[in-house]
């Protein structure tokens, strides 16, 4: 299947399937297949492999496979620990627009990517696609739009990746190394300084780092990471706001509905019901 230039990818219109966060388990394994559409695997965590035509390969943080219609390829988790991924099943066409016409190329492409790639700095590829799963999973109005939207950032903070390696991996594995902290420990106190000690660099570098790389300062990733949490035990418990609060880190009811008015423009109440409607 021939790959699509690089010049063209403004011009796809893509289509989102399904979009999975998945946790192997004991038994669980792809059969060797092919598929009819084109997905893209982003390796969060732990052990496993994916073959692909043939050819076996162990996975790490950070591997990006793809694969896309006709290509064989298998999977299987190891339980120490398993491994973790997220993944998104899609289509796409591609289009053009040229003195006011619009038109649709009929031939089968591919992305501008290996089956098997390597991101040095996932970060940014791995939140669009962290957000891509959440907007999928809460099919809000307009979700599908905004699902393209989020795909077409994934793409491309991947590809940029793989174009522009890091000059400075040795620091952004010190953020990532903070940020990983942050999502484990979010429901304790959590203080710069604290973060700071434990990657060895002054508060300034540090704070100027992380924000070059997330585009937020410490504490807004750190309310952004407890909003997300308290997001799901709104819809999937009956836990009262205050008790909520607590288990996502926020000491004062207050101070966390505030928060979570900034983030999602409502009140935590005003959100369950919402939804729940």
């Amino acid at each position: 299947m021939k790959a699509i230039d690089n010049n063209n990818l403004e011009n796809i219109v893509p289509n989102i399937r399904t979009v999975i966060d998945r946790t192997g388990f004991e038994g669980w394994s792809v059969p060797t297949r092919t598929i009819p559409d084109h997905e893209l695997v982003l390796i969060l965590e732990g052990k496993g492999s994916f073959s692909v035509e043939g050819i076996e390969y162990p996975v790490r943080p950070g591997m990006l496979f793809y694969f896309y219609p006709d290509l064989v390829h298998s999977g299987r988790t190891c339980l120490d620990p398993p491994m973790h991924f997220l993944a998104v099943h899609f289509s796409f066409a591609l289009t053009n627009y040229n003195d006011g016409n619009w038109t649709m190329d009929t031939e089968s492409y591919r992305l501008p990517l290996e089956p098997v790639s390597q991101l040095q700095h996932s970060l940014k590829a791995q939140q669009a696609l962290e957000s891509l799963y959440k907007t999928f999973i809460e099919k809000r109005e307009g979700y599908k739009w905004k699902l393209k939207i989020l795909f077409q950032e994934f793409v491309y903070e991947a590809l940029y990746d793989l174009n522009n390696p890091p000059k400075n991996y040795a620091n952004i594995s010190r953020v990532e190394k903070a940020l990983n902290y942050i999502n484990e420990h979010y429901t304790e106190s959590i203080s710069i300084s604290q973060l700071c000690s434990m990657i060895k660099l002054s508060r300034g570098h540090f704070t100027k780092m992380f924000k070059s790389i997330t585009n937020k300062t410490p504490v807004e990733y750190i309310n952004q990471v407890r909003i997300e949490h308290s997001k799901d035990l709104l819809v999937t418990t009956s836990l009262h706001v205050k008790t909520i609060a607590v288990q996502t880190g926020f000491n004062d009811e207050f101070y966390f509905t505030r928060v979570f008015k900034q983030y999602e423009g409502c009140s935590p109440s005003q959100y369950r019901q919402g939804l729940l409607k």
